[in-house]
């Protein structure tokens, strides 16, 4: 491992984009579980893709700024040193 640190950063913000994405996904099958029943399935398809990808955006815009604004982790400790 690298003693800069670098490689826990990369690990971390994979980490953050698996969760935002497993967030978006379990939206995704929110979506579809209710409405494909009853509607056009491309339609509710194409909805749910879109949802999936704003809601796993939003999550991880989200996490970054948080990060950056409570200076918590890797990003304290580089501007420290």
């Amino acid at each position: 491992m690298n003693s800069s640190g670098g490689d826990d950063q990369f690990q971390v913000g994979d980490a953050m984009g698996r969760a935002s994405g497993s967030g978006g996904l379990l939206l995704f099958a929110a979506i579809c579980w209710k409405l494909l029943p009853g509607h056009c399935s491309l339609l509710i398809l194409l909805s749910a893709g879109i949802a999936w990808l704003g809601a796993s955006g939003t999550l991880w815009v989200a996490w970054k700024y948080l990060r950056r604004t409570l200076k918590v982790g890797c990003y304290e400790q580089r501007r420290s040193r």
